[in-house]
């Protein structure tokens, strides 16, 4: 078994011009030494370092395309989001009545209501944020992506100052048509 202190990259580079020592314990619980050979130092140093860029990989998560994020009716209001591929997001807030499959026509392309907010979003690892902007004025949208189903988002309106912080929850729907 490899101390780990054999297993520091200084230590594996410093070691690599020729076969690596590494303390092992054997069965009989007594230490001993044993060689590494260059092969086997490449393939556990391959080995881990795939490891690390999937771990990294897997940190970065994203939005959905295929139907709104919305949030719980409160106070008589949701809001909902749409996500696009090319980095927009539309922005919609209606009365606590309101579902999404109502809204479907309001989120497609062109955007030409200017009542409703649009911006690019930008996402890094799990963060996400946004400003969108009508002819009310600015909100600024920053947060988590907690799931590919779920973001937790605190916002601010320029418009009047008010702040807060919202959880969305995804929808599929059919946006064909």
């Amino acid at each position: 078994m490899l101390n780990k202190s054999d297993l520091s990259i200084e230590t594996a580079v410093a070691n690599c011009s020729g076969a690596m020592e590494a303390d092992t314990i054997s069965k009989n619980g007594r230490s001993s030494k044993s060689q590494m050979s260059r092969r086997q130092f490449l393939f556990y140093f391959v080995v881990a370092t795939f490891s690390i860029s999937v771990v990294f990989t897997s940190c970065t998560k994203n939005v959905r395309f295929d139907g709104f994020y919305q949030t719980q009716s409160k106070e008589d209001y949701k809001s909902f989001l749409r996500f696009y591929s090319d980095s927009t997001v539309l922005s919609v807030t209606t009365d606590g009545d309101a579902e999404a499959s109502n809204l479907i026509s309001w989120f497609k392309k062109p955007f030409d209501n200017p009542h409703h907010s649009k911006g690019k979003y930008e996402i890094k690892e799990n963060k996400i944020s946004f400003t969108t902007d009508s002819s009310n004025g600015k909100v600024v949208y920053k947060g988590t992506i907690e799931s590919e189903n779920k973001l937790i988002l605190n916002f601010k309106s320029l418009i009047n100052g008010y702040e807060g912080k919202e959880v969305y929850y995804f929808i599929k729907l059919d946006l064909s048509e």
